[in-house]
């Protein structure tokens, strides 16, 4: 039995959307979305006389070998913004418990940047683009992680 704090994360590199459960008759209702507009650029965007976007570095490797990705330092931006306000509902104990619903490389970087505390809430998730999807669908996808 799901409890009455559940929260459902809907996510990608550039939309996020929060969902509270109703109960599992009814449904889910939207409490929240976020935007980053920065995730939907693309790398081809970056020209010599555009070297960076708002503090990224251009892709290039470094003397270690390990290749820095513009598009993955944009999700893991994204993804701490979300975190940060997860961290801040956790805080108000507006959610109990959390569904994660992304693609798997952004899933990752949520993961990666939710508090500890936060992690523990987590009940579970699902590798999928979701964030176009109507209420129904996401609902129907995510029922049986309750």
């Amino acid at each position: 039995m799901p409890n009455k704090n559940a929260w459902i994360l809907v996510a990608d590199e550039s939309h996020a959307k929060v969902f509270r459960l109703i109960s599992l008759t009814q449904g889910i209702k939207f409490v929240k979305g976020l935007e980053f507009p920065e995730g939907r650029d693309k790398i081809h965007e970056f020209t010599a006389e555009r070297p960076t976007l708002k503090g990224y570095t251009r892709t290039h490797k470094h003397t270690t070998g390990t290749e820095v990705d513009i598009e993955r330092q944009l999700a893991q931006r994204f993804s701490k913004a979300i975190a940060e306000v997860l961290e801040k509902s956790r805080c108000k104990s507006d959610f109990e418990s959390l569904i994660l619903v992304a693609p798997p490389k952004f899933l990752g970087e949520l993961r990666n940047s939710l508090t500890e505390e936060t992690k523990k809430l987590v009940r579970g998730s699902l590798n999928k683009e979701m964030t176009l999807a109507p209420e129904v669908e996401i609902f129907s996808a995510v029922k049986d992680l309750f």
